[in-house]
């Protein structure tokens, strides 16, 4: 397992490439904060490319870092979320040479095989030297072990053989920038235009100002020529079924990202439908609905309408947290640290309140048995909405859920889970209601609906693995 993150690029006529790169990695600070790094074709350099990381955020990249000093038309960055590989070496982009070219790199997701064997193994039986302990090293090595008159085809020759998820920024030693996405569509990827040049991100909320956004296709390789003109094809066909991850869209997507309103809104809005079933909500008529930022907002505004409650702002984010997300810390105490940091109640709101707290998921429960007791304080009553299922199963595609035991839900059952985080009652959207919802999300210009069994990986919450898992994988009894 390597890293989840955002990827992003940009390939101008002028000199600033750096610079707009670190702009749309600052729009997608929401999805990583372990370490930030930008690799640039310097201007005058030949085939020089320098690459730049920092601990941290994109902030601390441009304060360790004055950017006008790396002058270059192309650049490409990755906002990196480790879910392992902690050290120096393993901070995105990764630059390499391969017959004489420089070539530098970002990964968005997880490789689970190379050649059908874990890419563990396959790392241990080439005869090379690693500097790094993630699987992104691996890849590098993969495309200098593969026939190809340049880079390029190198990438298209080498990354069928690859299993698993991956969504690649390149920027390579003759100034271009390439991209590539996985032939399952895990980890999305966009591309869009001004009158400047050609930019990438992993989400087009962070290409605010930019034109003709389109979304890379599972399979598709894009190269942006020097001239600024584009090509695509694919480097393989789309698989048969596709697994575009639907918690992308629960939780690491920021609003404004194309379809997670509707979607969100979707679930929260079949959630109050399964407690109408159950005639639950004849018990809660007189409550509030207070949304847990920022990922819960739109399930709990659509909850709330659709139930005839009152939605109110509860529950606030400090101006000391800006972008932080407790669920990338790297342990239970600075997860922890950070739901109370982040989350700051009105007690003028709360006090004397039943109160729903609707938040988008429960995995590890640190957030939520952080905030209850802070509302207990005011509130006369704390019950808990979940817009998705229990998630019970680890994700081996680019989230960091590597482990069961690091699930509540995997070993618990929901009273006791309801009691570990402190609520007085605890409900999940179904996962039929939850399934339902999938026709909301989309690849943009290729699906404009999708649906469970076809085209979404819900393997976290319903077991369905893709075909392809790591040897320490056990199947729930």
């Amino acid at each position: 397992m390597s890293i989840v993150c955002g990827v992003a690029g940009f390939k101008g006529s002028d000199e600033k490439a750096a610079l707009k790169v670190a702009a749309i990695l600052a729009e997608e600070q929401n999805r990583g904060q372990g370490s930030a790094g930008i690799a640039i074709h310097l201007c005058g350099g030949g085939d020089e490319i320098d690459v730049i990381t920092k601990r941290g955020t994109v902030q601390d990249l441009r304060m360790r870092y004055d950017l006008r000093d790396y002058p270059g038309k192309t650049a490409v960055g990755v906002n990196r979320y480790a879910t392992s590989g902690s050290t120096r070496f393993d901070m995105p982009p990764l630059r390499g040479e391969i017959d004489g070219q420089w070539m530098a790199f970002g990964v968005n997701g997880d490789t689970v095989n190379i050649d059908g064997k874990p890419w563990q193994q396959y790392r241990t039986s080439l005869e090379a030297v690693y500097h790094a302990r993630s699987d992104t090293e691996v890849l590098l090595h993969l495309l200098a072990q593969t026939e190809g008159k340049d880079p390029v085809e190198r990438m298209c020759r080498a990354f069928p053989r690859v299993e698993g998820a991956f969504s690649v920024v390149a920027v390579l030693g003759d100034g271009r920038m390439v991209l590539l996405r996985d032939r399952w569509g895990f980890r999305p990827l966009w591309i869009g235009r001004s009158e400047h040049g050609v930019a990438v991100a992993s989400e087009d909320a962070a290409l605010r100002g930019y034109q003709d956004l389109r979304e890379v296709l599972p399979g598709e390789i894009i190269v942006i020529e020097n001239d600024l003109t584009i090509a695509a094809w694919q480097y393989c066909p789309p698989a048969e079924r596709l697994h575009v991850c639907s918690f992308e869209s629960v939780y690491l997507k920021k609003s404004g990202s194309r379809g997670v309103n509707r979607f969100r809104s979707a679930c929260g809005e079949k959630l109050a439908a399964e407690l109408i079933a159950s005639r639950m909500a004849e018990t809660i008529s007189n409550h509030i609905v207070v949304p847990v930022l920022d990922s819960g907002r739109d399930a709990a505004l659509a909850f709330a309408y659709a139930l005839g409650l009152r939605v109110v702002a509860g529950i606030n984010r400090s101006r000391l947290s800006h972008e932080m997300r407790a669920f990338m810390a790297e342990n239970h105490d600075a997860r922890v640290a950070i739901a109370e940091l982040k989350h700051v109640c009105d007690p003028e709101v709360l006090t004397g309140q039943d109160v729903i707290l609707v938040e988008d998921s429960l995995l590890r429960g640190d957030t939520l048995s952080s905030i209850i007791p802070v509302v207990r304080r005011y509130a006369r009553t704390v019950r808990v909405a979940i817009a998705s299922p229990p998630v019970t199963g680890p994700c081996y595609y680019g989230i960091a859920t590597p482990t069961r035991n690091e699930l509540y839900a995997s070993c618990h059952t929901i009273e006791e889970t309801r009691r570990h985080i402190g609520a007085d009652s605890l409900h999940y959207l179904s996962l039929a209601g939850y399934r339902s919802c999938f026709r909301h999300l989309s690849i943009a210009g290729y699906l404009e609906e999708l649906t469970p069994d076809q085209h979404v990986c819900d393997a976290c919450m319903s077991g369905n693995y893709p075909p392809f898992v790591p040897p320490r994988h056990s199947l729930p009894e």
